[in-house]
């Protein structure tokens, strides 16, 4: 799956972006109305997804996925089929 630029554009809830997604831009998430949490299936980000000079990843709330607990406050799993933030 391909996630291009202003994809979120006015968007205001959290996200949950599938493993399955291969590219992802950092533009996708301009225009966004609200600092994001984006919860991602993967443990970290692809070498394959892109920032520019207007957009960094590092502008956004990012949960990486975890099996097992991870307290670093970047991580989440599932409890009841939500994403949850894993604490301790």
């Amino acid at each position: 799956i391909y996630i291009g630029n202003r994809s979120f554009y006015g968007f205001k809830n959290g996200l949950l972006i599938p493993k399955t997604v291969l590219f992802l831009s950092a533009a996708s998430f301009f225009g966004y109305e609200s600092l994001p949490t984006i919860y991602c299936e993967q443990t970290s980000p692809s070498s394959d997804w892109q920032e520019d000079e207007e957009c960094s990843f590092a502008d956004y709330n990012w949960y990486w996925y975890s099996e097992t607990s991870n307290t670093d406050g970047q991580h989440w799993h599932y409890v009841d089929g939500k994403p949850t933030i894993w604490t301790e």
